[in-house]
């Protein structure tokens, strides 16, 4: 109880309370460094200045000092580096000073109690693209241990931190190239005209995929690595059809046996219309169904109407379940599928917007059959089945894969457990 009197006493700034806690004969000694650092935490240069002159313990704690330094409190910072007898601050208060950017702390320290940066601090600096302050460690503290600055400084788009990394002499690896290629083009070929680390195929990839054609023509021009086996697929489900083009009429032997697949489940309508034209690889009946569960109703329409491909109703509760209701309706109505499947996945799964939107389907009392008696349709164990899948999606978070014979399978963890 006194131990938290003395330390609330500190942290309020109050020197009366604290005077008449200490007049008592309880031992407190053992509480004395803690007092240090409750204080400079809070800010309060009164309180230490009372301490010093009135505690038995004289010494101001680095962890006191480290708590002034992430407060960017240089009033106190200064006053207790300067003020008490081996007072000092640690590699912490360092890291400090460089999260919060702040290059006038960092200099003081750097004057008072010179330390060495640590890796982890530097390359924070760097992530940010803190340019001064990571041009003054470079220029006044040294980072010739540094292994990742340059690439960190690439990942991060930053040409300025890596031209000033680059004249101090530190090492990169091919990841800095490869991270160039995603969209900066001067930094690439900075990395290329200065540097002999180079890069992998990954780069070529990397720009692909992010619809750098330039950057793509550049490598291809100026480098020997390539790109990877599935760069055009991935190029075709990211959109970008002009690279999608380039590569066609410049890689000859790449395949791209799921472009078409990909660019109908990320809805680029163009991407597909152009490889189903233009490429021979097939249009599988999965680019459908990637289209319907994503939502792409343009995309549905244009595989069913153009190359008569079938869908799986598991794909349709997909849809469903993430409240693609546009296309579910046209899958139902264009594949005559059998409505009240669709409402008891709705009513099973307590998804209250399909069900909503599926009433509408119902035909109207004058359309509907006039048969008196007849209960309405039961789920199969086909459907019961496929909806226990799509369920079990929200719940478990599992991966579903295909096998050749068609059989779904729910992995959760380590385990695969077979549906049917």
């Amino acid at each position: 109880m006194l131990e938290f009197s003395i330390n609330k006493a500190v942290e309020s700034g109050s020197i009366e309370v604290l005077q008449f806690i200490l007049t008592r004969p309880d031992q407190i000694t053992r509480m004395y460094e803690d007092l240090w650092s409750i204080a400079a935490e809070h800010g309060h240069l009164e309180v230490l200045k009372w301490m010093k002159d009135n505690l038995p313990t004289k010494l101001c704690t680095p962890r006191a000092i480290d708590r002034a330094i992430e407060n960017g409190n240089m009033e106190l910072v200064d006053w207790m580096l300067s003020n008490q007898e081996e007072a000092g601050c640690t590699a912490a208060g360092y890291g400090f000073a460089i999260k919060n950017n702040d290059l006038a702390m960092l200099k003081y320290l750097h004057k008072k109690c010179p330390l060495l940066i640590e890796e982890k601090d530097f390359e924070f600096a760097i992530s940010k693209n803190f340019l001064p302050l990571v041009e003054w460690i470079v220029r006044n503290v040294g980072t010739c241990n540094f292994r990742n600055a340059i690439d960190i400084a690439a990942y991060n788009n930053n040409f300025e931190i890596v031209k000033i990394l680059h004249e101090c002499g530190l090492r990169c690896t091919t990841r800095a190239m490869n991270c160039a290629a995603k969209g900066n083009l001067d930094l690439l070929k900075f990395f290329h005209q200065n540097r002999s680390e180079g890069c992998t195929s990954l780069a070529m990839h990397n720009a692909a995929i992010n619809g750098q054609l330039k950057i793509v023509e550049f490598l291809h021009a100026n480098r020997t690595e390539g790109c990877r086996e599935n760069t055009l697929d991935e190029t075709a489900g990211a959109g970008h059809l002009d690279v999608v083009q380039w590569f066609h009429r410049n890689k000859k032997n790449l395949n791209s046996n799921m472009a078409i697949e990909l660019a109908s489940a990320g809805g680029h309508l163009d991407v597909v219309q152009w490889l189903t034209k233009n490429r021979t690889e097939p249009c599988t009946y999965l680019a459908l169904n990637k289209a319907i569960s994503n939502g792409h109703l343009n995309v549905s329409q244009y595989l069913y109407e153009e190359h008569n491909l079938q869908c799986d109703k598991l794909y349709i509760f997909e849809a469903m379940s993430k409240l693609h209701f546009p296309v579910v309706e046209w899958a139902i109505t264009t594949f005559k599928l059998q409505l009240s499947t669709f409402i008891g996945f709705a009513k099973t799964s307590q998804n209250t917007r399909a069900l909503t939107a599926l009433e509408k389907l119902k035909p109207k009392p004058e359309e509907a059959p006039t048969t008196p008696g007849l209960p309405p349709p039961e789920l199969d164990n086909t459907n019961k089945i496929e909806m226990l899948h799509v369920l079990s999606i929200s719940i478990f978070k599992e991966s579903i894969h295909f096998s050749d014979k068609g059989n779904y399978h729910l992995e959760l963890e380590s385990s695969s457990i077979k549906l049917f």
